[in-house]
């Protein structure tokens, strides 16, 4: 019996900050250089917003915080916004957080902060919109004077990709 089965290809978007999502690669290998702009202390901020459009069934987000060894960085608040900002979403996280779980490839230490999901966010109002910008209000401990917003501006990116048949 002989079987022949195509391929068929499908738009996919995904959300991306340029400057932190080609360091990702470099962070999971423990590579912490030329983060400075993205880190509070020893800890580097990543934000990860790659399913929050709507071709993933479970549109979600987080902040992710990586660090070469054990550490805590203060979270004040982070701030969830549509590109023109007509749309907005605070979460008030006011905590120490602590960065000591071992990331996946043993290098060093992670912490996931769940941001936008469809019950958190109204997601259809930022996706009527396209990029996202992110503000985080972070620093190294609450005794700490509070520190300005740091910055990211998510674009939506959309590529052809290959869909194998099931």
């Amino acid at each position: 019996m002989l079987l022949v089965s195509g391929c068929d290809t499908t738009v996919v978007s995904t959300y991306k900050h340029g400057p932190t999502h080609a360091a990702q690669e470099r962070v999971m290998s423990a590579d912490f250089s030329d983060m400075d702009d993205f880190s509070v202390g020893s800890v580097v901020i990543i934000p990860d917003f790659r399913t929050l459009t709507s071709a993933f069934s479970k549109p979600s987000s987080q902040l992710t915080f990586f660090s070469p060894q054990t550490s805590s960085i203060f979270v004040e608040k982070v701030v969830v916004y549509s590109a023109s900002k007509t749309y907005e979403k605070e979460f008030e996280v006011h905590k120490t957080l602590a960065v000591e779980d071992k990331a996946y490839n043993g290098n060093n230490y992670s912490l996931a902060l769940p941001l936008c999901d469809s019950s958190s966010c109204d997601l259809n109002q930022i996706w009527s919109e396209g990029d996202i910008l992110l503000q985080v209000f972070a620093r190294e401990s609450q005794e700490d004077p509070p520190a300005e917003a740091m910055e990211f501006r998510i674009t939506l990116h959309s590529s052809r990709e290959i869909v194998w048949p099931t």
